[in-house]
């Protein structure tokens, strides 16, 4: 199956798009800077910079400096342990930044031979590499994740039989996309056509090859968990639904914006199946600049051939979606890197929710006024304003932003890392095995368009004509509700044209793939998906009335699928202009159409996540509902603030109010029932409620109170606080991680310590802190004892620090989540008491209940044969 070269390096020329259809808003908007074609007002970055270093290898590298506070992230994780695929040029594995982190030993196998992957044709794929993982050596510049390993997989020598555009061999190198755990692929198809030979829902085309070999990758990479697959959207600067398989749910598409204000790249395919965006390089007419990173080494290569004066082996002239691609591939590495166990789906669903405004969430259509010779001409930069989508995503309180231009925004490695660290607390890890899918079905519409609206009236991101002529609409019902992370749509539908020769002469009639095109699908809470394929490129075809195409769509989280979905749709007219476009008379009419849903089972287990974005979320008009967190629907259910920074104190008790910093944020509302909490790096205060709670501190000195139920308390690094305040409501609480500079806070003293105020403890041992096992009881998760030394009174509480290890074999920091005590009287039965406690007591104790009356508090060896072997104090 060949490709008749529509396959290209998505770092191509890097132009603009000049789009006279836009109307500014304003007589005279500024030249040479972004502006709000509604209102003329300057565009600005939104977000914060962060210098990662102040050495020369990361000063050089502004993409750095947008990807969140990063250094932090490296000062842990660096890609270590994690492969990536480049399917590329080639990438120069000599290269003194590549070579340390090349891995020869993944190239892929084509009939029993080995397919290096050298740097022939070009340096695009050495410098994609670079972005990826270059060496944290001193020299140049370093990747983003800088200890990740990398192998090249040359797609685009055309003497090699992986070339792209070849045959069979470039779809069984595709299919070895399972040898790494992540893919990066800087490259895309041209052809625009809208019809069944081009869409990856009809089987035997080129991109449904492409879609069959992510879905395998998918779920086989990673030992079932899915390689994940990372790709361009494309320098066209088009709706990219065209690229079909980069529509598809395995896939993550990739869009750029510019240094200079944050604004979408003039050239970057835009479309409702982006999930992210990431920075890269612009036209330097219009104040664009380029990426630093590795080029071929000496004088091959880009830097040469842009300054004859510039630095050999590096270049500050890359671009295009090609480069924004694997920046984010870098942050996957980083986020494979913090927890291995992550599926295919959560890295999209980290991805997403972890993503940050580049811009204003109120910014309209964005353009660029320049000087062209003696006249000024204007470039498009933005298509549309950001949205809010999906009224039940629990993001930030409330939907999330998504943006043709963007996806649900900038990629930020700070806060998809800190996400990923936690993200196997909140289930299974969501695979291949055990996504939900649920479909429609084929459903009958037999609706055409009037295709009346002239062509020049069409604008970026929304329907032309205005009151001149709606889109027709078709109504159509779900009956199931999947928590979705993806749906596909496919179309079967006929457009006739008028065909036109020279002089205007009528010559028949026939059938165009879709084009000149507008479509939106609205689920039942107003979240839209739009797609308009303007492209002014027909192919006629008189025997092939119908054609059928599947589109693809990102957007769609935190939607309720359940209810009244509407289809939108129409078409332009030519403006009686055939001899220009050789046709006339368009006609788009929808045949039939099937939905399909992918995702999780609907669940009353929620989620709630909040980024440093909250305030901003708040603030916009008519979102003040944000600040109370409602969640009445029962199921086991966390809030999520780990991408949080600043110092969170945070209560699960129905009507406390969580602060962010010195910020109130939410209240949680009357009777809203959350069980669990984790936060972030910040000096945090996490306080439970009269549930099982799982309360886990992470970074920072927290402070850790489970208050009433049988509580897991997680500090994380740094000099946490375990308070109980011990009056029969505290519960039995677990502190998993006991160690180093940690303390003990309790309302009771503990007497019996020695003249030096040391206390020493048993293996998993019990505090028993109320008289009896029916009363407060906590236990220290490890292998072997540990040392505590009384500290004194102070705000109420007896202080009491860990001092050291005890025992050999005792593990420091060690996780492990173990089954509660019941709590009334307690049985030695084995399903009533902690494991190691119910084993020490033997056969012999099978039956008895135990009460123990006369002291205030235990510390008891649970690995003991008698109670003799422990220590006991009293109140």
């Amino acid at each position: 199956m060949g490709y008749s070269s529509n396959f290209t390096a998505a770092n191509a020329t890097l132009g603009f798009a000049a789009d006279a259809n836009v109307a500014a808003a304003v007589a005279a908007p500024p030249t040479g800077k972004a502006y709000d074609v509604r209102t003329g007002l300057a565009v600005t970055t939104a977000f914060d910079f962060y210098v990662p270093a102040t050495n020369a290898e990361t000063l050089r590298q502004w993409h750095l400096t947008r990807l969140g506070d990063i250094l932090p992230v490296w000062q842990e994780f660096t890609g270590r342990g994690v492969s990536v695929g480049i399917y590329d040029e080639g990438v120069q594995s000599t290269h003194w930044d590549l070579s340390a982190n090349y891995d020869s030993s993944r190239h892929v196998v084509i009939d029993g031979v080995t397919i290096g992957g050298n740097e022939v044709p070009g340096p695009h794929g050495t410098s994609v590499a670079g972005l990826i993982g270059a060496a944290l050596n001193g020299r140049g510049g370093v990747g983003v994740a800088f200890n990740a390993s990398l192998t090249s997989v040359n797609i685009f020598d055309p003497d090699s039989p992986l070339y792209v555009n070849g045959g069979a061999s470039f779809f069984d190198a595709m299919s070895q996309m399972n040898r790494y755990d992540v893919t990066n692929h800087s490259w895309g198809s041209y052809n625009p056509l809208i019809r069944s030979s081009n869409s990856r829902g009809v089987v035997g085309t080129a991109q449904n090859a492409l879609a069959q070999a992510a879905e395998m990758a998918a779920e086989t990479g990673r030992a079932g968990l899915g390689t994940i697959i990372v790709a361009a959207a494309g320098n066209t600067p088009d709706d990219g639904q065209n690229d079909g398989w980069k529509t598809d749910r395995h896939t993550i598409a990739v869009s750029a914006y510019r240094e200079a204000d944050g604004a979408a790249s003039s050239y970057s395919n835009h479309g409702p199946h982006l999930l992210v965006a990431a920075p890269s390089s612009d036209s330097a007419i219009i104040g664009g600049t380029g990426l630093v990173t590795t080029d071929l080494l000496g004088e091959a290569g880009y830097n040469t051939s842009f300054d004859p004066q510039g630095a050999a082996d590096y270049t500050n002239q890359f671009g295009g979606t090609s480069g924004a691609t694997p920046i984010v591939t870098g942050v996957v590495a980083l986020m494979l890197d913090a927890n291995d166990d992550l599926g295919w789906r959560d890295v999209r669903n980290i991805l997403a929710a972890s993503a940050k405004l580049p811009v204003a969430f109120e910014t309209g259509p964005v353009a660029i006024n320049f000087q062209s010779g003696s006249s000024t001409a204007r470039s498009v930069l933005n298509e549309r304003s950001f949205q809010l989508a999906g009224d039940a995503a629990g993001w930030n309180g409330g939907a999330m932003h998504y943006s043709n231009d963007y996806g649900y925004g900038a990629v930020d490695a700070y806060n998809a890392v800190r996400m990923a660290e936690v993200w196997s607390l909140f289930g299974a890890a969501g695979t291949s095995a055990n996504e939900v899918s649920v479909s429609t079905g084929v459903v009958p519409v037999g609706l055409t368009s009037n295709g009346s609206v002239n062509f020049n009236s069409a604008a970026p991101g929304q329907f032309a004509g205005g009151f001149l002529e709606e889109p027709v609409r078709f109504n159509f019902a779900v009956g199931q509700n999947v928590d979705v992370e993806h749906i596909d749509l496919t179309l079967n539908f006929r457009m006739p044209v008028d065909v036109y020769g020279n002089e205007n002469q009528l010559l028949g009639s026939a059938f165009a793939q879709m084009f000149i095109s507008q479509i939106a699908l609205v689920a039942p809470d107003g979240t839209t998906a739009f797609t308009a394929q303007t492209g002014q490129l027909a192919q006629v075809d008189r025997n092939s009335p119908d054609q059928e195409f599947t589109f693809g769509f990102s957007g769609f989280r935190g939607v309720a699928t359940q209810g009244e979905w509407t289809l939108q749709f129409m078409n332009l007219d030519f403006d009686a202009r055939p001899s220009f476009f050789g046709l006339n008379d368009t006609r788009l009419t929808i045949n039939s159409l099937t939905m399909d849903m992918f995702g999780a089972g609907a669940s009353r287990d929620d989620v709630h996540s909040y980024t440093s974005e909250f305030f901003t979320m708040a603030a916009i008009a008519g979102e003040g509902a944000r600040r109370t967190l409602s969640d009445t629907n029962g199921g086991n259910d966390w809030i999520n603030a780990a991408a949080v920074a600043a110092n969170i104190d945070v209560s699960l008790v129905e009507g406390a109010t969580t602060r962010f910093g010195t910020q109130d944020a939410f209240t949680i509302a009357a009777n809203s029932r959350i069980e669990n909490v984790v936060t972030g790096d910040g000096a945090d205060r996490l306080t439970g409620n009269g549930l099982d709670n799982r309360l886990y501190g992470m970074r920072g000195a927290d402070w850790l109170n489970g208050g009433a139920g049988n509580d897991r308390l997680f500090g994380g690094a740094g000099t946490d606080v375990f308070a109980f305040d011990t009056a029969g409501i505290s519960g039995f609480d677990q502190i998993l991680d006991w160690s180093g500079g940690d303390r003990i806070a309790t309302t009771k003293q503990l007497r019996g310590a020695d003249v030096t105020g040391l206390i020493t403890v048993g293996s998993n041992a019990l505090l028993l802190l109320d008289n009896s096992l029916r009363g407060d009881t906590a236990e220290l998760v490890g292998e072997g004892g540990a040392v505590l030394r009384a500290a004194g009174r102070s705000s109420g509480y007896w202080w009491y620090d860990f001092v050291s290890a005890g025992t050999d074999g005792f593990t420091d920091g060690r996780v492990m989540e173990m089954a509660s005590v019941q709590t009334g009287s307690v049985s030695s039965d084995a399903g009533a008491l902690p494991g190691a406690f119910a084993a020490s007591l033997g056969a012999s104790g099978a039956g008895t209940t135990f009460e123990m009356q006369d002291a205030a508090f235990y510390l008891y060896d649970t690995m003991g044969d008698a109670m003799s072997t422990g220590a006991l104090t009293l109140a």
